[in-house]
């Protein structure tokens, strides 16, 4: 391959990886959080968190929280809007209730879905919550912090697990002038401690992997509210 060509190509390559390092664009505006789930007075979007319970009498969730950040509206005719946040604490009522987490504006346009991302604290995040950082080390700041009962006995479950999302909406988000959504995602924290019917200790490390994927598995059902 000549000079000339391998140029082009490594130049074809660089453009490539840079569109989907960088992602969408940041025309809308910065997102706050909402802090303990209160309602939102400016902005047209707000991001929400609905849990689902179930008859699980072993497992009792009593709170749930975790680090949201980076979340992202794909627009239908191709590329999207980042509203940067975060890290955000999202803290889950895990009585069946729905709990705003980050409100903010997006430009007009049709979107398609949303994109976020759950991740450990970083060595520069501020630490609004102290739960989900015990020290310096990677091993000591964590994504999801859980606290409840199993077999009636306490535990708290802290996890580093990453999770990578796109969640599709059935109808597209159509946001025009004066329009307001709610983005609900939808999530059943007693169920990140089981597994084909058997429940899993949080307790005990062995079933520590299968629990963060439970949770890594469970952010599937998003719907819009106006």
């Amino acid at each position: 391959m000549s000079n000339i060509k391998k140029t082009f190509v490594l130049l074809v390559f660089s453009l490539f990886t840079l569109f989907f390092i960088t992602g969408c664009s940041s025309d809308g505006n910065l997102m706050s959080p909402l802090l303990g789930g209160g309602t939102p007075e400016n902005g047209n979007i707000v991001v929400s968190i609905k849990t689902q319970t179930g008859d699980i009498n072993q497992v009792n969730v009593t709170s749930a929280k975790f680090l949201l950040k980076d979340i992202e509206f794909a627009e239908n005719r191709g590329g999207c809007n980042s509203i940067a946040v975060g890290p955000v604490v999202a803290n889950v009522l895990v009585n069946g209730g729905t709990s705003n987490v980050v409100v903010g504006n997006l430009p007009n346009g049709a979107y398609s879905e949303i994109r976020f991302k759950i991740h450990k604290m970083g060595h520069n995040d501020p630490i609004s919550d102290p739960e989900f950082v015990e020290g310096p080390g990677g091993n000591q700041r964590f994504s999801v912090v859980v606290k409840g009962t199993f077999n009636e006995e306490p535990f708290v479950y802290k996890s580093r697990v990453t999770v990578n999302k796109v969640l599709q909406f059935q109808d597209p988000l159509i946001i025009n002038e004066g329009s307001k959504f709610r983005i609900v995602m939808v999530i059943s924290p007693q169920l990140w401690f089981l597994k084909n019917g058997d429940f899993l200790d949080p307790n005990k490390e062995s079933n520590r992997y299968q629990i963060d994927k439970n949770i890594r598995d469970s952010f599937r059902w998003v719907y819009i509210e106006q």
